[in-house]
């Protein structure tokens, strides 16, 4: 998906605002999840250094999000490989908004909270429909 230049700058001026607190982003993405999906305990603590990495992967490349779909085929295959399926996909999602709009305070706003949503829909797609469907179910 391509997004808009008024999309990229506001996805980019959010997330510098979030880049330093992703430490913060990842807690209550935690805590959102276990609360949504208490199943997804078995997946959780998660590693913080892949989570960051991948954040900043993701968020700092709205512009090209279809450049990186080989590193979201990996995504998608490491998260497969954990049992972690599309199934949960729309509870990880609406946690990790939750804990981006928590972090950001006043300034989130139903434009920002769609535009992410949008990114990781993108991402998600990409990454789960690069995994085989035999692994899928794994």
């Amino acid at each position: 998906m391509a997004f808009t230049t008024e999309q990229i700058n506001r996805l980019n001026t959010s997330f510098s605002f979030l880049k330093g607190r992703l430490g913060l982003v990842a807690d209550i993405f935690e805590q959102s999840l276990l609360e949504s999906d208490p199943a997804m305990s078995a997946h959780l603590p998660m590693d913080r250094v892949s989570f960051e990495l991948n954040m900043l992967l993701i968020c700092g490349h709205t512009a090209d999000l279809d450049l990186l779909g080989d590193r979201f085929a990996e995504m998608g295959e490491d998260l497969a490989e954990l049992g972690f399926g599309l199934e949960q996909y729309p509870n990880a999602r609406d946690a990790m908004l939750l804990a981006f709009a928590s972090v950001s305070g006043y300034t989130w706003t139903q434009r920002l909270n769609d535009d992410w949503m949008s990114v990781f829909n993108t991402v998600a797609a990409s990454a789960f429909n690069s995994v085989p469907i035999y692994q899928r179910a794994a």
